[in-house]
């Protein structure tokens, strides 16, 4: 296990900012998960909170209680920026329709920041979580994410960290130096095992690739976000 902050210089510029104060309460809404799918989101959710545990002594997020999880009735369609961070914490939703980012996307999690005048990291104090279930999940997609996998990935940038290389250039968010390395070409490449790589691979059934496990990538990163002095 990684416990000091590791700071690739490729990735120098891929943490976008950390909470104040942990745990970072995480809310579902109401009626959304189905309890599989509870289990794989508090289960994603232990990872991070393990490593945590045991690099920093604190629990990154509050997840609520098992099998059932924290629940709310807030119905954001865009984070509240504009105000504290809400009671109900992060809220996160299944998206069945009018779903407003990259076809390609998963799930996309937006933050509210605040931004540190002298140079350390801004800080994260609202945010909401969405699961794309317009293109993917469903039978008429025909591509079903390992839920667990994907919640570990989305919890990562909720903690702070943005994906371990490129597409470079995004505006608006903290943009790896180097892009990403060509799976075909270079498959045993280690930042293809991090679970903040930003493609997700499917078999020919339609099945996600199970990513479910912190790298020393992940790790080292994530200490860096909750250093003193950031």
């Amino acid at each position: 296990m990684v416990t000091a902050c590791v700071l690739p210089v490729t990735e120098a510029n891929t943490i976008q900012g950390h909470w104040a104060t942990t745990p970072a309460k995480v809310s579902l809404h109401v009626g959304d998960f189905d309890p599989s799918e509870v289990n794989a989101i508090q289960a994603g959710g232990a990872s991070w909170n393990t490593f945590f545990q045991a690099s920093k002594s604190f629990n990154m997020f509050d997840m609520g209680p098992p099998g059932g999880g924290n629940i709310s009735s807030n119905a954001q369609s865009t984070p509240t920026c504009g105000s504290g961070t809400l009671a109900d914490g992060t809220v996160l939703y299944k998206r069945f329709s009018n779903w407003t980012h990259n076809a390609a996307a998963i799930a996309v999690t937006t933050t509210c920041f605040t931004p540190n005048n002298n140079g350390g990291l801004a800080t994260i104090f609202n945010a909401i979580m969405e699961f794309n279930y317009v293109n993917f999940y469903v039978a008429s997609a025909g591509r079903f994410p390992d839920m667990q996998s994907i919640a570990v990935h989305e919890l990562g940038h909720l903690l702070g960290l943005d994906h371990t290389c490129g597409p470079l250039g995004r505006p608006n968010q903290a943009k790896p130096f180097t892009a990403c390395p060509d799976v075909n070409a270079d498959p045993n490449n280690p930042v293809i095992a991090t679970v903040m790589f930003p493609q997700v691979f499917f078999d020919p059934s339609g099945a996600g690739e199970v990513k479910q496990i912190l790298t020393a990538d992940d790790q080292g990163r994530a200490n860096c976000a909750y250093t003193p002095g950031n």
